[in-house]
């Protein structure tokens, strides 16, 4: 009986813990930072409407923003100052990265 509660608990925290739908994202170094992504990694978690787009279009020292949809093929090509607003299905920006 000792085993199963404990068993049964742990289940349960792991159920828990992955029902989390806090999009959080660490912020990026430095170094890596090339396209000033940790300008508007605060927008993480925001649908994105053409306002928004605008106001991280404006916030990036390059203005060169990429948004990128699930499904939808891009270029693996690295572009430094290119920063890259990744969407899921509801528009809602999941990621935010350089290149």
């Amino acid at each position: 009986m000792r085993f199963w509660v404990s068993s049964a608990f742990i289940c349960v925290a792991f159920a828990m813990a992955g029902c989390s739908s806090t999009a959080e994202q660490k912020s990026i170094s430095a170094a890596e930072d090339t396209c000033g992504a940790n300008k508007v990694m605060d927008r993480i978690g925001e649908k994105l409407d053409v306002d928004l787009f605008r106001e991280i279009e404006m916030a990036v020292p390059h203005h060169h923003v990429r948004v990128i949809k699930p499904d939808t093929p891009v270029t693996m090509d690295y572009v430094p100052d290119r920063t890259n607003v990744k969407l899921d299905k509801q528009d809602v920006i999941t990621e935010i990265s350089c290149g």
